[in-house]
């Protein structure tokens, strides 16, 4: 997800600025949104989806802005989603049962947790072996024991990319951008003048 902010009402005080001032202080006013941006983000996926604040922090990076690149992004990596990373996730007798949106409580038949190897089963018709460091949400595609895959769903990208969190973030910048750009014009002038806190 792209950050660019624009600074409304600020052109006037702009003329009056070194070209490196201006750069200085949108770049300040863009990466201080875009740390309130990633927090707000993950508040947001936490109350919709079902996922630990600090699985949702750890998997989130920022990219700054910088003074000859007024842009920054939050990202996050393209793989998807394990139901075992969703709180409550456990197998029962009728097979893995997930909570990925909250109050919504998803079965999947033929479901089980375990913690795969990688072993060769390629004659079982296991043609991808699986192999993890800790315990997955696995489902069998058929009666027999293999082959298996596991239980994905969407990728931390997709979900952080949505027009229901794009919607909330802008609508905090709205709220938060001049506050933000009058106290970092507030630092520049007193750094100008001299004038110590």
């Amino acid at each position: 997800m792209k950050l660019k902010t624009k600074i409304r009402g600020l052109d006037g005080l702009f003329k009056f600025m070194r070209p490196s001032t201006q750069r200085r202080i949108a770049k300040n006013v863009t990466n201080k949104l875009l740390v309130r941006a990633k927090r707000e983000s993950i508040n947001n996926i936490n109350r919709e989806y079902n996922l630990p604040k600090r699985a949702i922090s750890s998997k989130l990076k920022i990219e700054r802005a910088k003074a000859n690149k007024l842009a920054a992004r939050i990202y996050a990596p393209n793989r998807r989603l394990n139901v075992i990373e969703f709180r409550g996730t456990k197998a029962t007798g009728s097979g893995v049962v997930a909570t990925i949106r909250k109050g919504k409580k998803t079965v999947y038949p033929k479901g089980f947790i375990a913690q795969p190897k990688g072993r060769s089963w390629s004659k079982y018709g296991q043609s991808k072996q699986v192999s993890s460091p800790k315990k997955l949400a696995l489902q069998r595609k058929g009666g027999s024991p293999y082959p298996v895959k596991g239980i994905l769903v969407w990728t931390l990208a997709q979900i952080i990319g949505g027009h229901w969190n794009r919607n909330l973030i802008n609508k905090m910048i709205k709220r938060e951008i001049k506050a933000i750009a009058d106290h970092e014009l507030e630092k520049e002038f007193r750094k100008t003048a001299g004038i110590r806190r």
